[in-house]
């Protein structure tokens, strides 16, 4: 005995009365039906489905050509609730294009036209529900589930299948899947299901299982101790036998989903009075009783249910309690809708109206019943009902969850065209939203790297430096952006230079300045002895040259302090390598002087020494001069080279490029050229005996000059970005300071400790009237 098929069967009673009672619906016209038990065998159904398509005026199908004009025994069929019998009635009725509408089966496969062309139902189809679990584990981030199923239910295999593939595609994986057992040993089998969900370490289950399987499963759960989340579907959300299992509230949370349903007003009266009537001994005193109305409204009740249903007598008073749970109220109403659309759209078609005589019924046939129902538009108490292009109502489902109290359901959300819920009615048994994931969430910056062929489990990977987490990978940023390790997103950088308030720049100006005051004291103190002899023997006027060169020199740190320009880094190098030629310059003629002077007799050689000087020194400037205008010309901008230049650093400090490096290597190698002749020729020079040794200074100024270069090219070139411009002026100032030093500090001390070698006869080697001499 199924108690939700008996309620099916009362509620299409129900309905069926109410509507003949009705002045609104079907006015002055009645509808009858007729109730068959399918014994849940094929066979008893095809039998019976035939009587219900036989001619209308005979109990036999006659054979034709043509069935458009065919009327049969009835013009719709409500049921059956489950795919195997839909399955045996479905494409007989679908032949005849005979209305059939479930209120029990959910099946996909019946939404498929071509071959069940006349099937409706009043319950969602079983993709709508998958959609609808779907955006709620979507909505709890619940993305490693379990699954148990059922082989007798939700389309056996398939509809697991097409669940486990919908799931992937919204991002969530299966930890563990499995069906209901059937052997013999099921509590074994159970137990091994339970101990295999634990280990996956799932927290969410879905059990797409019948009534009877559920009760057994949850039964096991409770005596294993299994606590997490249950996704219940509409086959037991609402069931109080599962409900008040013993135990039942140890198992974690339960979140379900049921059709939705109202409340059918008098049905519950009415299955009280059915069912309240035990053993239908309607005769027993029927004289003391015949007398009340109610009484007699019973009587003819309970005899239209022995009509149609003979074995009613072994009905328990337990049935009573059973016709008002929530499940089978839910069918029921089902049921009822079923009914009422029918109603409604032979009420449409029959053109009827309040208070008069609907049109002869004779002429409708199914066919055009069906094309009705799936056109209109219904009202069942106040709510909107149709059907789409595959049968399918615009029902939707409620959202519920159970609590251990006196009302055991409570409804927080609904799902029909999008899933609406309340998270703050759910009572978890964990105080707050459990998780359920096989890895954590990445962080923002990172990447999931998957473990296996499932998309749910990963290790996190944080995105390196120069490149960003686009979700799926680490991207690199643009050319003229950077970022941190771990970063969503890429940013230009900020810019930094030398600034004058620097503690290093104080330093290096400080050690510039005291630079510039032994230049003007040397100045001063050659400008005073300027016709002496040492002054004349070093060069005369050449010595204020070479001055002016160290001052041009020392004032070349100044362009590398402060935020460099396009301007500034045309001209930095070029003042650079002109002051140095500026100094190595008249050195470089004095030391041809000291050579030549005492290792040749060449006339034309010694005028040139002696009286073309001017001309060397200016075509020794005018070919750095041509090399400065060739690296101006070409040299690349700061703002071109910024854009361009790959940044590496968030942080990134701003300095000139060396670009062209051709043109700059050029210069750099002028000057170098001009320092190993000035070492070449002084190393070389005789030294006068008993006179001052001019070779001596030049020679350790230019081998001072060469040390310099030699330590700081390794030096530079290792340090970070940050102190090359360090490292430049304080090259630049220590090759001013040792030149100086080494040229000057000898003369120095001569014309200030020992003014009585500041003679002719000290110095006649290097002045040209001893020359001439």
């Amino acid at each position: 005995f199924d108690p939700l098929e008996f309620i099916g069967a009362l509620a299409m009673k129900f309905a069926v009365d109410e509507i003949n009672n009705s002045s609104i619906i079907l006015p002055l016209t009645r509808i009858g039906y007729e109730i068959y038990d399918s014994c849940q065998q094929s066979e008893v159904i095809l039998e019976e489905t035939l009587k219900l398509i036989s001619d209308k005026n005979d109990s036999l199908v006659p054979i034709l050509c043509n069935y458009t004009n065919y009327k049969s025994k009835v013009i719709a069929v409500v049921g059956p609730s489950t795919s195997k019998m839909i399955s045996a009635t479905g494409h007989v009725l679908s032949f005849f294009h005979l209305p059939q509408i479930s209120f029990g089966d959910s099946s996909e496969e019946f939404s498929e036209k071509n071959t069940y062309k006349s099937f409706l139902r009043t319950i969602p189809s079983d993709e709508f529900l998958a959609q609808a679990i779907l955006q709620l584990l979507n909505e709890l981030q619940w993305k490693w589930i379990a699954i148990v199923g059922s082989r007798e239910t939700y389309d056996d295999h398939k509809w697991l299948f097409q669940f486990v593939y919908l799931a992937s595609q919204s991002g969530i994986c299966i930890a563990h899947q499995a069906y209901f057992p059937e052997d013999t040993n099921l509590n074994a089998s159970l137990e091994v299901i339970i101990q295999n969900i634990r280990k996956s370490e799932a927290n969410v289950t879905i059990l797409f299982t019948s009534l009877q399987e559920t009760e057994g499963f949850l039964k096991a759960a409770i005596k294993f101790q299994l606590a997490m989340v249950w996704i219940a579907t509409p086959t037991w959300s609402l069931s109080k036998t599962i409900q008040q299992l013993p135990g039942i509230d140890r198992i974690g949370t339960v979140i379900g989903f049921s059709v939705k349903s109202k409340e059918l007003p008098g049905f519950n009266d009415y299955v009280q009075t059915v069912l309240s009537l035990k053993d239908f001994s309607w005769q027993s005193d029927q004289e003391s009783k015949s007398t009340s109305r109610k009484f007699q409204q019973n009587q003819k009740i309970l005899r239209d249910l022995q009509t149609i249903c003979s074995s009613c007598g072994s009905l328990l008073q337990e049935y009573i309690t059973k016709g008002l749970d929530p499940m089978t109220k839910n069918v029921a109403y089902r049921v009822y809708v079923a009914v009422q659309c029918i109603a409604q759209a032979l009420h449409s078609m029959l053109n009827c109206a309040p208070g008069l005589r609907c049109i002869d019924p004779s002429d409708i046939y199914p066919w055009q019943l069906l094309n009705q129902l799936k056109g209109q538009n219904f009202t069942v108490g106040n709510v909107n009902i149709n059907f789409d292009l595959y049968g399918n109502p615009n029902i939707g489902y409620d959202i519920l969850t159970w609590r251990n109290t006196s009302d055991p359901v409570v409804i927080v959300g609904e799902f029909l065209d999008k899933l609406t819920i309340r998270k703050t009615l759910i009572k978890w048994h964990s105080e707050v939203v459990p998780q359920s994931s096989c890895s954590r969430e990445c962080s923002d910056g990172q990447i999931k790297i998957s473990k296996d062929f499932s998309s749910c489990c990963f290790d996190c990977v944080t995105c390196p430096e120069g490149t960003f987490s686009n979700g799926t990978e680490c991207s690199s940023c643009p050319v003229s952006q950077w970022s941190m390790s771990g970063s969503k997103s890429c940013q230009p950088p900020t810019f930094s230079f030398l600034t004058w308030g620097n503690y290093y720049v104080i330093g290096i100006v400080v050690f510039m300045a005291l630079i510039m005051l032994h230049v003007f004291a040397i100045v001063q103190l050659f400008f005073r002895h300027r016709s002496t002899p040492v002054i004349r023997a070093s060069g005369g006027i050449m010595c204020f040259l070479i001055l002016l060169g160290f001052v041009c020199l020392n004032v070349s740190i100044v362009f590398y302090i402060g935020e460099p320009s396009n301007l500034i880094c045309q001209i930095r190098y070029v003042i650079l390598n002109i002051s140095f030629t500026l100094i190595l310059g008249p050195i470089l003629v004095k030391s041809l002087q000291l050579f030549f002077t005492s290792n040749t007799s060449l006339p034309w050689l010694q005028w040139i020494l002696s009286h073309g000087i001017w001309i060397i020194l200016l075509s020794i400037t005018l070919g750095q001069v041509i090399l400065c205008v060739l690296y101006i010309k070409f040299v690349e901008m700061l703002s071109v080279d910024l854009t361009s230049t790959a940044i590496s650093s968030l942080q990134v400090y701003v300095s000139c490029s060396y670009e062209p490096l051709l043109q700059f290597g050029l210069m750099l190698s002028y000057n170098f050229l001009l320092i190993l002749l000035c070492f070449i020729c002084c190393f070389m020079a005789e030294k006068p005996a008993h006179q001052y040794h001019m070779a001596r200074d030049t020679t350790v100024a230019m081998l001072t000059l060469i040390i310099l270069w030699v330590i700081f090219i390794p030096t530079y070139v290792s340090m970070p970005v940050t102190f090359k411009s360090f490292i430049q002026m304080i090259f630049i100032l220590g090759s001013s300071m040792g030149t100086l030093s080494s040229l000057f500090f000898p003369k120095c001390y001569v014309l200030v400790y020992k003014k009585e070698l500041n003679n002719c006869d000290y110095f006649r080697a290097y002045l040209p009237k001893a020359t001439k001499e």
